[in-house]
């Protein structure tokens, strides 16, 4: 019985190391200024605030620019601009909808600055949690701009239904904001450059070749 009961004690205090470390390697931060623990990723897009946060506006370039995400479907659009404060929105990680899935609402929406998404109703997910926001910062950086996303908790992120699994989840969602970022940019970069070949008079650069 002493055996068991030292086993049982060694087991529980190696799971605490295990979950100890995890956090303290982890790629959750603590926000000094917002006072809040967080997992954030940016990125420098080539082109303006205002052509990054409507691209990100517009819920149909997700199933473009998200590695995770198959598509978003707005819930009120016919009340509310799709990417507007106010606005709900339905997220699926699968193209039949039978995966994965949630809603988010847009609570804060200052143009071509910040937009701030609550996420609820998360349905047929791993480690389900709720409470959950994120930002969209933009922050001009010359003719560029510096893109910040910022996942968190509304309310303490110590919550003993929240700790664990956002320590497990962070391993994953990082590698996820840093593919998705990359994509915006790319993408981003790729819609400003076809609409400046295509503005009237714009002339194409001319290429020389000189014969040896």
């Amino acid at each position: 019985m002493k055996k068991f009961a030292f086993i049982s004690l060694a087991v529980f205090a190696g799971l605490l190391v295990l979950l100890f470390g995890a956090f303290l390697f982890s790629p959750w931060s603590y926000n000094r200024s917002a006072e809040r623990w967080e997992l954030a990723h940016e990125v420098t897009v080539k082109a303006s605030p205002g052509d990054v946060y409507r691209y990100l506006g517009n819920s149909n370039n997700a199933a473009k620019w998200s590695v995770f995400v198959n598509h978003i479907r707005p819930l009120n659009a016919e009340l509310v601009p799709d990417g507007d404060k106010g606005s709900f929105r339905r997220c699926f990680h699968d193209s039949d909808e039978q995966g994965m899935q949630w809603d988010e609402e847009i609570i804060r929406a200052d143009s071509a600055s910040i937009r701030t998404l609550s996420i609820f109703n998360i349905q047929r997910a791993t480690l389900q949690t709720e409470g959950l926001r994120t930002n969209q910062v933009y922050t001009p950086e010359g003719s560029n701009t510096r893109l910040r996303f910022e996942l968190y908790y509304e309310g303490s992120f110590f919550q003993p239904n929240r700790f664990w699994k956002s320590v497990i989840g962070g391993y994953v969602i990082l590698p996820i904001f840093k593919n998705n970022m990359a994509n915006i940019a790319r993408l981003v970069e790729a819609e400003q450059a076809e609409k400046a070949y295509s503005a009237p008079g714009y002339a194409a650069p001319v290429t020389l070749h000189i014969a040896d």
